[in-house]
């Protein structure tokens, strides 16, 4: 059986369901590493400083956000720790939306909930309730762990739970002008993204 990538509850209410996460897809993209050109080895990349050459050990390095070109503002170990979101252990339903206010483009990650033990019956009425209204079949959710957004949703007779990107994490707006591309790759009358 594939083991749970998070173990927690769905609260609502007075309503307490313990669950666990499992991932619901799969990278299944070629994957290429840098080798010899007869094939022989793989090659590693160095961490070099571009200014004076040196070689340094990953041991070697420290954490920084660049505030201005080449101006960095170093970070330890316990300053990243406390940036982090808190751990929790809680998926905390807030709202309800249906699914077509959410631009697909928004989506990440999709985990399956499954529930664990002493879950199974409230589990179950959850899947049913959701299932019967069809206006409360998609619910923005936040998870106790993450800052990130998420959407739960029922698939299958399951929850799926979708992680979301922020709108500042969302680039809007086309990279090209449809207008400057030359002529023989505009779309005829109809575009294949609509």
């Amino acid at each position: 059986m594939a083991r749970a990538t998070w173990k927690g509850a769905i609260t609502f209410g007075l309503v307490h369901i313990p669950v666990g996460m499992f991932v619901a897809t799969r990278d299944k993209g070629v994957h290429f590493h840098l080798v010899t050109p007869d094939g022989q080895c793989r090659l590693r990349r160095q961490l070099v400083c571009p200014d004076t050459g040196k070689v340094y050990d990953f041991d070697q390095t420290a954490r920084g956000i660049e505030i201005a070109p080449d101006q960095y503002v170093i970070l330890d170990q316990d300053e990243i720790e406390h940036l982090r979101p808190e751990a929790g252990q809680t998926i905390d339903i807030e709202d309800f939306v249906d699914l077509e206010a959410i631009d697909p483009i928004y989506f990440s990650n999709t985990y399956w909930l499954a529930p664990r033990e002493g879950g199974a019956r409230a589990y179950q009425l959850l899947v049913e309730a959701l299932e019967k209204g069809a206006e409360g079949r998609h619910r923005p959710v936040r998870a106790a762990d993450e800052g990130a957004p998420r959407r739960r949703a029922v698939a299958d007779g399951a929850l799926a739970l979708s992680v979301m990107h922020w709108s500042d994490e969302v680039s809007r707006g086309l990279p090209w002008s449809p207008r400057s591309r030359p002529r023989s790759t505009r779309a005829s009358s109809t575009s294949p993204w609509t």
